[in-house]
């Protein structure tokens, strides 16, 4: 190899060595008892490696073979020992003493030394690379050695007290700056004693006094030693957390970082604590909380209270129609029920616009077809844009997955949304609604573009962005000629926006408007979707029906539906009267509303589903209330509901509800009533197969994953699997609970990441979903989100330890087992 390949190699071997160089040589110094009088942090200790090597590259460049040092040398001259004597003035003016100086240089020439050896290179090369780091090292401790003795005691006293007096400004510059700091900070010795704190923290902890009070030993600090034991016990677990803590002006809540020393000499093996006072803040969260339920028991009261009248005037509208009725009569009805459903709209607006204000929108994740959704927006729009003799069509580009992951629920609310202004605002021409694929990515995924095109009255060339704000229309006269609130456009900008995309409009050249959203098209996690449960236009005949209902009207109402159902009925207007009942006799469905005086439905329902006699506590129930909002649905449901039907409700929604809690149920065992109901056709009532819940089960349980698991290895190991997710995590949550308690988020996180694996291995994708936002917001250490994102998750987990025994039980019944029913679950849900 040439000389200047051999020198390319050094230099590249140095250049890309520094922090092994670092770690090498304080080694050595904490070794030998150098780290006592040199720096404490890392960086200092590359500054020097630093200052070594740079001029050890340069002189590679200079010299082509190792340098030699001539008995007429002019250190002067040479670059090497230049270096050397201005290092030795430098050190010297800090206090240094030569034998210090040199004893230390002769571990960072060592540990080049050693950094040569740990090669593999051939023994004649890497004596040459040896020889050429001894000489640079040589000729720079010749310049330690001649400068320091060509200078004189005087000049050498003179440098020293140059050097102190810049430290000890140096040093008052930064305790000043400690003092005022406005967060109080404490720093604690390697024995967890205090050592220093700041101005903030002695007036807080201890009484005002002068900045340095305790640095310069004037104060006793041993009274917050008792606090500082607690604070340091939490400090063992977590190096973040809140805690409060007693102060001269009362308890206060703090936020607690905990800094371990950076030193690494390790000459300072201490602590520091960094406070920050957040109890205005937590008063404020807390204020804001109260206030944020507040308006959310607003809404699901004005929810309740207007939507069960208006259950009542449509309902009583609809009953009406069956009747004999003059044209002129039926005019008159048609206009009531319009304004009836034009109010429901309007109210469904303000309260859907109330919840994404309130946060508390949640998004659905479900494999879903693209192609099915679309469809249903063309035929929910089909019948008005007939009336209106528009032309509606809907296409889906070939290339566009259609089978993807998402919330179809919200993809679907913002296309029937913009459909319905579609046809609105277009008094003749047609309307097309399309599917594509989009430019770009949403979240990592593939974007799909729907866009909603009409020949309509269109929108301004300018400013279209307006239209999505709340309260807001195209102008004065089109809320005057049209109605409506100013809200549907907002609202579908927001829910587009949780979902991730953007949505926009623009002017169509030959007339009319282009509304168009954006969503990722994430991957399924099956490769197909399982049929529907309930077969097209099936309806269970002549049940036995118990309404749960206090409201005169909605009781006629109701009744009037299941009759016109060909079901019989029987009236409880109160929980005492409904559990009364039951007692006594035995029904194929219950229709229980929520809101009662006494016992209210959700009680109700939990005395049923633990009744001794096994049958009636397996009774089918659908919960009917005017209060949709999320978490009502979800307290329905985790009570033991197995459908919910929310108010106002048409004959046919009823109809599709109870078919679908119905659609897999397992006939009953024959029981005798003691009050016989009244069929509105007179025949005997009997109760079709069946199952509960469908409908809410696919929201919580993707039952390909225990399908793929039974084909793959057999139904004993599948239902083992099943078994152990249901008896070994219950105690896992308790234990969540603790740790949510305690604030203890790399423990919430380590949980909540076995949990999320856990659920999809048995196809809780929903309960995994909400896993992974816990293990996330307590990685961030948010308490508040944890806290939130952990009562999300307790409640779903109930919910989805119920669906998933339903589904595992409806799994083996298709698979010939149904004479085995697995009851897995009841050590974990009950």
């Amino acid at each position: 190899m040439s000389e200047e390949n051999a020198m390319e190699k050094l230099r590249q071997l140095i250049a890309e060595n520094e922090d092994w160089l670092i770690e090498r040589v304080v080694t050595y110094a904490k070794a030998n008892g150098y780290t006592a009088y040199t720096s404490t942090l890392k960086e200092a200790w590359r500054a020097s490696i630093c200052g070594l090597s740079d001029p050890l590259l340069a002189a590679l460049e200079i010299f082509d073979t190792p340098p030699e040092m001539p008995a007429d040398m002019d250190f002067s001259r040479n670059p090497i020992a230049a270096f050397g004597v201005e290092q030795a003035q430098q050190h010297r003016a800090r206090g240094i003493t030569l034998n210090l100086f040199l004893g230390l240089t002769k571990y960072y020439r060592q540990s080049y030394l050693d950094l040569i050896v740990a090669q593999d290179f051939p023994a004649d090369e890497r004596e040459y690379y040896r020889l050429f780091v001894e000489r640079f090292f040589d000729l720079i401790e010749l310049g330690y050695c001649t400068e320091w003795c060509n200078t004189s005691e005087g000049a050498k006293l003179a440098e020293i007290q140059e050097e102190n007096r810049r430290i000890t400004n140096e040093k008052n510059k930064y305790l000043t700056i400690f003092e005022s700091l406005h967060d109080p900070v404490i720093l604690l010795d390697d024995t967890g004693a205090v050592q220093n704190m700041n101005y903030t923290a002695h007036a807080l902890f201890i009484g005002a006094n002068d900045p340095g009070a305790i640095y310069y030993g004037s104060e006793r600090h041993s009274a917050l030693m008792h606090q500082i034991d607690a604070l340091m016990e939490r400090a063992a677990r977590d190096d973040g957390f809140e805690m409060p803590l007693e102060t001269n002006s009362g308890p206060r809540h703090f936020a607690v970082r905990v800094q371990r020393m950076l030193d690494i000499s390790e000459k300072f093996l201490g602590t520091v604590l960094i406070l920050n006072d957040v109890t205005e803040y937590r008063r404020a969260r807390e204020d804001a909380e109260a206030a944020n339920r507040a308006k959310s028991a607003f809404l699901a009261t004005m929810s309740h209270e207007i939507r069960t009248p208006i259950n009542g005037v449509l309902g009583m509208a609809d009953l009406l129609n069956d009747t004999d009725l003059t044209e002129h009569q039926r005019y008159f009805l048609s206009g009531l029920t319009a304004s009836g459903e034009v109010l429901m709209a309007v109210l469904n607006d303000i309260l859907d616009y109330s919840k994404i204000e309130a946060g508390v929108l949640e998004l659905e994740t479900v494999d879903f077809d693209l192609e099915k959704v679309v469809g249903q927006i063309g035929e929910l729009l089909g019948t008005a844009a007939e009336k209106k003799g528009l032309k509606l069509s809907v296409s889906i580009d070939p290339a566009t997955p259609v089978l993807m992951r998402g919330d179809p629920g919200k993809i679907r609310q913002v296309l029937l949304n913009l459909g319905n202004n579609a046809v609105k605002f277009t008094h003749d021409g047609e309307i097309t609604i399309r599917a594509l694929p989009s430019k770009g990515k949403i979240q990592g995924a593939e974007a799909i573009r729907l866009e909603v095109v009409d020949t309509g009255i269109g929108v301004p060339a300018e400013g279209t962005e307006r239209l999505f704000e709340p309260f807001t229309q195209q102008s004065v006269s089109t809320g005057r000629l049209f109605g409506g609130t100013g809200l549907g456009l907002a609202i579908c900008k927001r829910l587009v926006g949780v979902m991730g995309g953007e949505i926009s409009c623009k002017r169509n050249a030959g007339g009319g408007s282009t509304f168009q959203f954006t969503v990722p098209a994430l991957k399924p996690a099956a490769t197909s979707l399982a049929p529907a449960a309930t077969a097209p236009g099936w309806q269970p005949e002549q049940l036995s029906v118990l309404l749960v209902e206090d409201n005169e009207i909605n009781q006629i109402v109701t009744e009037g539906f299941l009759n016109r159902l060909g079901h019989g009925v029987v009236i409880a207007g109160t929980g005492e009267d409904a559990l009364s009942r039951i007692v006594r006799g035995r029904f194929d469905l219950i229709l229980m509303d929520d809101r009662m005086p006494g016992i209210s439905g959700v009680e109700v329902v939990r005395r049923i589903r633990k009744m001794p006699d096994a049958d009636k506590a397996a009774m089918p129930v659908i919960m009917i209330s005017a209060s949709v909002v999320r978490t009502e649905v979800e307290r329905a449901f985790a009570a033991g509901a197995d459908g919910f039907l929310g108010k106002p409700f048409s004959a046919d929604d009823l109809a599709e509800a109870i078919a679908k809690c119905l659609a897999e149920r397992r006939p009953p065992a024959p029981a005798g009533k003691s009050e016989e109901p009244k069929p509105a056709d007179g025949k005997p009532a009997t109760l079709p197969r069946g199952g509960s819940g469908a409908d809410a089960r696919a929201d919580l349980v993707d039952e390909a994953v225990l399908r793929g698991h039974f084909e793959m290895i057999g139904k004993a190991r599948t239902e083992r699997i099943v078994r152990v997710f249901s008896e070994t995590t219950p105690a896992g949550l308790e234990d969540l609970a603790s740790d949510v308690a305690a604030a203890a988020h790399a423990e919430i996180a380590r949980r909540a990441h076995s949990l999320k694996s856990a659920a999809r291995n048995v196809g809780l994708n929903r309960l995994a979903d909400l896993a992974i936002d816990l293990e996330a917001a307590a990685e961030a250490r948010d308490a508040d989100k944890t806290r939130s994102r952990f009562e999300a998750l307790k409640t779903t987990y109930v919910l989805s330890l119920t669906a998933l025994e339903e589904s595992w039980r409806s799994i083996s019944a298709d698979a010939g087992a149904a004479a085995g029913k697995s009851n897995v679950f009841n050590s974990a849900i009950r």
